[in-house]
């Protein structure tokens, strides 16, 4: 037998370890093209109207970018570069650099943050570290920002000191702009620098995000500004808007798909928190449409989903650690639940399989008394489930729609007393209480005339002759949907953060949903279309043929139905004690 010469062997050794690549390369691609081909598709199907960007990473790597929509509104495409405002969401980056100047300086989240501040009121001696991260402290919507409060750190703090508390610190969470802003304050402070710089070399440069920055910043790429619309004129750069104290720390903070993408891979790859840490800014805060953090089961798969919103913007990131797996969306006023559904869906079948929980987590039952019988509750069925639907009214005013959603019902809640109660878990307090029925008396005396065509609004309805201008095709578009004659119907008023009500045009076409933006002065500044509105709805799990458990307001809360047919009487039990609504009639 002849022997090989070396430079043979040498080259058959190469053409096998290519025909060994290519197989391992074709094997490692087909899942990923797979998974290309299914999130493309998913997409394709949800992204109808949608403005913006969005993006779907596995293991760590984004494998699915796709972009919609003109940044200016007019001609240029939105891209991966693009900037849109994180609105609510600002305020989990401040809590980052708030948790890494605590592990800095040996702080604890029990610590109170008086020992930071000097002068600071006894009536909020108690606020600590935790109660400010989550939205527990006790601090109202706003503070008295004239005279020049909010334009620098010392007269902000003190704003922030002279308000009065809606609640008892650690009771209950009521998110609150305050909660940033002072976390924001504490962290300039403490660090000796200024807050904007120590996010920039605490979190941004440590995860890697490069273009992401504050309304402020001078670096900000213009050319990739995306526009904001719903101030009640002419969209503008994003960068055109309020910036001082009052936002700082809560809001303002622009930034891109690929930076957004980065801050998850820091977060699931700990460069920014440790696991204790990410564990405490997971945590739930059951805020409205401006924040919110909470647990979704999407795909049978349980993840994280982060929210925030401020004037023009949605954002949303459903964060998977374990999986290293996020779905990232950036967009302008819309409903992006269907889609964040339609993308979580398409990502399941690459993520590991113990992960899949096929079923949401269910709120946990009061356990039975020791030694008392157990017997187990049979199925509930379509019969016992339609028990529960159709229109309740509040003796105290406004009513609950109440539809079914799968294996339980959500409940919405039109008027203050039934909106406020989903958004709280009871009746506010008094500070809250006149807010809310002057938000409904201005809501309905501006926007009847526009409705009805009877006229011009009352004067002071609206911020200006410009934002009525704006708002009048607006409604008589959603009339022309609606179908006439339209009935103007006040849903509620969402206090936390970003200050916007909700109205409902009802015709014979269906139903069309309004979003009020107010000014500084309790004035209509905008009018736009919205989705349902997320911080007058709740969903009930059922648990028996007569009863059901929800959460309202970071409470757990039942639901009951007693009677039969016309004689129902639907029972909510909060914090506040239980309300009846009585039935007057079922849903089209």
């Amino acid at each position: 037998m002849t022997g090989s010469r070396p430079g043979h062997v040498a080259l058959a050794a190469a053409l096998l370890a290519a025909v060994l690549a290519a197989e391992v390369a074709a094997q490692t691609s087909a899942p990923a093209d797979a998974l290309a081909a299914r999130l493309q598709a998913a997409f394709a199907a949800a992204a109808e109207g949608f403005w913006g960007v969005a993006a779907c990473a596995v293991e760590g790597k984004v494998v699915f970018c796709e972009a919609r929509g003109q940044q200016d509104r007019r001609t240029v495409p939105i891209d991966r570069q693009s900037l849109f405002d994180l609105g609510g969401l600002a305020d989990r980056i401040t809590a980052i650099a708030a948790l890494e100047l605590l592990a800095r300086k040996h702080w604890q989240l029990d610590d109170p943050i008086a020992r930071a501040l000097s002068d600071w009121p006894k009536d909020k001696a108690a606020i600590t570290w935790r109660h400010l991260l989550q939205h527990t402290s006790g601090l109202g919507p706003t503070a008295d920002w004239g005279n020049g409060a909010n334009a620098a750190r010392r007269p902000a703090i003190a704003a922030i000191a002279a308000t009065t508390l809606v609640d008892v610190p650690g009771h209950a969470c009521h998110p609150s702009m305050l909660n940033g802003n002072l976390l924001a304050l504490l962290v300039e402070q403490a660090a000796g620098t200024d807050f904007q710089e120590t996010v920039r070399r605490r979190v941004f440069a440590p995860a890697g995000m490069t273009s992401t920055g504050f309304l402020d910043d001078k670096k900000l790429d213009v050319a990739h500004m995306t526009w904001r619309s719903g101030t009640g004129a002419e969209p503008a750069p994003a960068r055109q808007y309020v910036w001082d104290w009052g936002q700082r720390g809560a809001r303002g903070v622009l930034i891109d798909i690929d930076d957004f993408g980065a801050l998850a891979a820091a977060l699931c790859g700990g460069k920014l928190l440790d696991e204790r840490q990410l564990e405490v800014w997971l945590s739930p805060l059951p805020g409205g449409d401006a924040l919110r953090v909470q647990a979704v089961v999407r795909g049978g798969v349980e993840w994280t989903q982060l929210h925030g919103a401020v004037t023009g913007y949605r954002a949303r990131l459903l964060l998977q650690p374990k999986a290293r797996a996020w779905i990232a969306l950036l967009a302008g006023e819309q409903d992006l639940d269907a889609l964040e559904t339609a993308l979580a869906g398409a990502v399941v079948p690459a993520l590991p399989p113990a992960l899949v929980t096929r079923a949401a987590p269910q709120a946990s039952q009061t356990a039975p008394a020791p030694g008392a019988a157990t017997t187990p509750q049979p199925p509930v069925g379509d019969e016992q489930i339609a028990r529960f639907l159709g229109v309740f009214e509040l003796e105290s005013g406004g009513r609950y729609e109440v539809l079914r959603d799968g294996d339980g019902v959500v409940l919405v809640g039109i008027g203050v007393q039934a909106s406020a109660r989903l958004q709280f878990g009871g009746w506010p307090v008094p500070e809250f209480d006149k807010a809310l029925h002057l938000s409904e008396e201005r809501s309905v005396a501006g926007l009847e005339p526009l409705v009805t065509g009877s006229g011009a609004p009352p004067p002071k309805s609206f911020a200006s002759d410009a934002a009525i201008a704006a708002a009048r095709p607006v409604v008589e578009r959603a009339v022309a949907r609606a179908g006439k004659p339209a009935t103007l119907q006040f849903a509620g008023t969402e206090t936390t953060g970003v200050h916007q009500s909700w109205v409902r045009l009802s015709g014979r076409g269906g139903a069309v949903w309004l979003r009020i933006g107010w000014s500084l002065r309790g004035t209509i500044a905008s009018v736009a279309e919205s989705a349902q509105p997320a911080p007058f709805r709740a969903h009930f799990r059922i648990e028996r043929a007569d009863w059901a458990q929800g959460t309202l307001g970071g409470t757990q809360a039942t639901l009951s139905v007693e009677g039969q047919g016309a004689s129902r009487t639907l029972v909510l039990e909060d914090r506040a004690g239980i309300v009846e609504c009585t039935w007057v009639g079922d849903l089209r």
